[in-house]
């Protein structure tokens, strides 16, 4: 069961725990798609992916590859379009201002 489940079993969640998980959903399957699109490689982890997303929780991203600042700018404007259409905000890491090692961390 994933940890959504155990939260949902555990704990009565609000309405609006579960109207926030579901917008995250959408959110995250419309950022998804606008990323594929533009052939942005990207991740999801943290809360929404383990499962653990409450109400207060966002979407967590990394994107990969050697961007451009246009690009990146670009790909930031596509973050604030999902987080005006749907509320829930994306938190982004952008994996080449990291080392490895940290990408590795932040992604087990």
């Amino acid at each position: 069961m994933k940890r959504w489940g155990r939260i949902v079993a555990k704990r009565k969640p609000s309405a609006r725990d579960f109207e926030r998980h579901e917008k995250a959903l959408k959110a995250w399957e419309s950022l998804h798609q606008k990323l594929k699109e533009a052939g942005i490689e990207h991740v999801l982890f943290g809360s929404l992916k383990t499962g653990d997303f409450r109400a207060h929780s966002d979407i967590d991203v990394m994107v990969f590859g050697d961007l451009s600042d246009a690009e990146i700018l670009s790909t930031e404007d596509v973050f604030s379009a999902v987080f005006r259409e749907y509320g829930v905000k994306p938190d982004y890491l952008f994996a080449k201002h990291l080392t490895e090692k940290d990408v590795e961390r932040i992604l087990m």
